[in-house]
């Protein structure tokens, strides 16, 4: 009887609907992710517009995405802003081909799209956390899972469609899978409001897969400001990870040009998706096993080391099966960094920051870093060319890692000898 206070709870079939919600929704995003760029260069535009469309669709989701995230807080109403930026996003995506290949047109319908449907991870995250308030068997980690699933076969799936017909076939296909995923958003009920009152069996928030979260909902003030920017430890992981995904979203936008200038076709670059995607989910599943066994900073150490290789050799592959196989470092790479970043930063944060400290993080990483990382990246492509814009990559990762390495061993250094000090006044 004693056990079975313990047992987790079995999975419910929210879950199972959150998961199918995921798996749609992402299996939307390779569309543009892994083919908007190639198809751009089809169409005339240079690598360098090419780049700058690429950063506009994520750039108005640094906005977008915490206001949306403010108004879901303010009435429950996940649903209804999931359902209203597919559809917005779906016809921004559809009027892409009208445009004529354009620049500004091409680049103001990107705009519409990462303020609306790109904007929506942050959205689906929370509405997945807050229905767990009143289900205990929703299990946030297994229907993120079928996220990583729906990316990777979709990019193979997409491959071998455009491979068939032609690249344009990307746009009624994001339609239309963007269109089950809101169908899948129109099977989970409405969550209650936060009036609501909160079940007393609440769902501990540590639970197995989940990222930590906070109940209260998170406000930018005065003081919350100050303690990111007096966190020494929380500035330096920023900015060093930041200079990582700059160089992380260069090498994801330009890898179909390479693959191509290597020989290879769209089924290998939706492959390359495929192996990505797909190397990440074991790692996720993985990083509670990983956190007992090690600690997060070593971990974190680790997973940037990696990003070294797997950034720093697809500028010294000449064919695409081996530009193909180089994505499976992404798992060792992203895979942990991703779940065990969102853990350490839960350490290094105040109690009553933590949200702010990690939304930050996130706006920081994928909306920034990929607004510098697409646009800067083109330029310098075609300044210099595309293999050897890859083969200046992995330098930033290099100072990147080694500057935490430094970090690390000094602050460790600095710890020691402060408990050092404090032992030293109690024995006095």
């Amino acid at each position: 009887m004693g056990d079975s206070l313990h047992r987790a709870p079995s999975v419910s079939g929210t879950t199972w609907k959150f998961a199918g919600l995921e798996f749609f929704f992402w299996s939307s995003v390779v569309a543009l992710e892994a083919f908007l760029v190639p198809y751009l260069t089809e169409i005339g535009l240079g690598s360098g517009a090419a780049g700058i469309v690429m950063s506009s669709i994520f750039l108005g989701g640094i906005v977008a995405a915490p206001l949306w995230g403010a108004f879901c807080d303010a009435g429950s109403r996940h649903r209804l802003v999931m359902l209203f930026s597919f559809a917005v996003g779906a016809l921004a995506v559809l009027l892409i081909p009208v445009s004529g290949g354009r620049l500004i047109p091409v680049f103001a319908l990107g705009l519409v799209y990462s303020a609306t449907a790109n904007a929506m991870p942050g959205i689906l995250d929370s509405w997945i956390m807050h229905s767990r308030r009143s289900d205990a068997g929703i299990q946030y980690g297994l229907a993120r899972g079928f996220g990583s699933a729906g990316f990777a076969l979709g990019g193979l799936a997409l491959g071998r469609l455009i491979d068939a017909s032609s690249i344009g076939i990307m746009f009624p296909y994001y339609a239309i899978v963007v269109g089950l995923a809101a169908i899948m958003a129109l099977r989970i009920a409405r969550q209650s409001s936060p009036g609501d009152q909160e079940p007393e069996h609440e769902v501990p928030v540590h639970a197995v897969a989940d990222r930590p979260v906070v109940s209260e909902t998170p406000h930018f003030t005065g003081g919350a400001v100050r303690a990111m920017l007096s966190s020494v430890p929380y500035i330096v992981f920023l900015v060093l990870s930041l200079l990582i995904f700059i160089q992380l979203r260069a090498a994801i936008t330009f890898l179909p040009l390479l693959i191509y200038e290597s020989g290879g076709s769209s089924t290998q670059v939706g492959l390359s998706q495929t192996v990505a995607a797909g190397g990440e989910i074991p790692f996720m599943f993985a990083s509670v096993l990983l956190l007992k066994w090690f600690r997060p900073r070593a971990l974190l150490l680790f997973s940037m080391a990696m990003f070294v290789f797997r950034i720093g050799i697809l500028g010294w592959i000449s064919s695409p099966e081996g530009l193909v196989a180089a994505q499976a470092l992404h798992g060792l790479s992203f895979g942990v960094f991703l779940p065990v970043s969102i853990h350490y930063i839960d350490r290094i944060a105040p109690r009553q920051y933590s949200t702010i400290f990690q939304t930050t993080a996130t706006s920081v990483h994928f909306g920034i870093g990929s607004v510098i990382g697409s646009s800067l990246s083109g330029i310098i492509v075609a300044a210099i060319g595309l293999r050897a814009m890859y083969r200046l990559l992995a330098i930033p990762v290099i100072v990147a890692t080694m500057g935490f390495a430094i970090f690390l061993a000094v602050d460790s250094r600095r710890v020691r000898q402060a408990s050092q000090a404090d032992r030293t006044v109690l024995s006095e």
